[in-house]
């Protein structure tokens, strides 16, 4: 695995179970208090055309942005975005939000408005934000 910092995220390449991933994860969680108000875990989960790597071809990456930017607009305030896994044929996204209640609706508009994508919404509850701790001790090891 290697590992960089850049801005306030850090950069991992890693083997995944078939093929290289990327996460790319907060360096340093947020405040408890800030924690405390985004208990739930948001995953947005898509699949893309791949390279033979499992990594996206050069026009997912450019419609990525646009994903990213329309799904940051819906989560707001409400959230905050803090990490992403991109590996395998698929990129992961995942929010912690106060409840998805105020955003399930806009994120169903957003992805009926696609073109066809496979794509997977969940939330649960994840309180102690312990999908991104577990990936920053990773990092540490």
């Amino acid at each position: 695995m290697t590992s960089k910092a850049e801005g306030g995220w850090q950069i991992l390449e890693r083997l995944g179970p078939n093929n290289p991933e990327i996460v790319r994860v907060v360096r340093r969680l947020p405040e408890s208090a800030v924690r405390a108000r985004f208990p739930v875990l948001l995953e947005v989960r898509w699949g893309y055309r791949s390279l033979p790597n499992g990594l996206p071809i050069e026009a997912e990456l450019i419609y990525a942005r646009t994903l990213y930017a329309e799904l940051g607009k819906i989560v707001g305030q409400n959230g905050i975005h803090a990490m992403t896994r991109t590996g395998d044929g698929g990129r992961t996204i995942y929010y912690y939000i106060a409840s998805a209640d105020p955003i399930r609706d806009s994120v169903r508009r957003f992805f009926d408005a696609q073109p066809p994508i496979s794509v997977s919404v969940s939330a649960r509850a994840d309180p102690d934000w312990r999908v991104v701790k577990q990936v920053l001790n990773e990092t540490i090891e």
